[in-house]
């Protein structure tokens, strides 16, 4: 079903008959429903649409998907807003793909989120209400482990790399090892 709505697998990578817009920034999906954690409010699940081929990928999170999750929960009416709450809000969302806790605080209006604001980010056009993220004891979120090696530094085909799992798994290496300027 995901695939069909976001328009994949497309082998020109256009996703011209779904919601996708050809880019894996645009290929994305949230579940969101009634949390089965106690230390949550809701539940959600990360969804990642391959575009030219027929993959679907829950095994990671997205920052950016993650923030829409607590207003979209005031909003559609999965979480009331009690009524003597102030100007902000906070919703605990339960990341199903990582099995951790995320703290999503966002301005509240009439039991509302509020969208409109002055707040930007680099690279994206446009201002809206700010959504804060507090990811709540995120180490290991897939191997276990903050350092799943166990080392802070490690020697991988003579290259100085860092494998860290905190949020998503990432491996750090030095530019200059690979002959790439930093100064791009």
């Amino acid at each position: 079903m995901f695939r069909g709505v976001i328009g994949s697998p497309d082998p020109y990578g256009r996703q011209l008959d779904g919601m996708g817009g050809g880019i894996s920034s645009l290929s994305k999906v949230c579940i969101v429903g009634p949390s089965t954690h106690t230390d949550a409010d809701v539940d959600y699940t990360f969804v990642s649409i391959g575009i030219k081929n027929d993959k679907v990928d829950y095994s990671s999170n997205c920052g950016n998907m993650s923030a829409a999750v607590g207003p979209y929960a005031v909003d559609s009416g999965l979480i009331t807003v009690p009524s003597d709450s102030q100007d902000q809000f906070t919703v605990r969302i339960h990341n199903t793909n990582t099995g951790k806790i995320i703290n999503a605080s966002f301005p509240i209006a009439d039991g509302e989120a509020v969208a409109s604001g002055d707040f930007t980010i680099d690279g994206v056009m446009g201002a809206a209400a700010p959504v804060q993220l507090d990811f709540v004891r995120p180490a290991g979120s897939r191997t276990g482990k903050l350092l799943p090696t166990g080392n802070i530094l490690d020697i991988l085909d003579g290259y100085h790399v860092t494998c860290i799992d905190v949020g998503n798994p990432c491996v750090f290496v030095y530019a200059s090892e690979l002959g790439v300027d930093v100064y791009m």
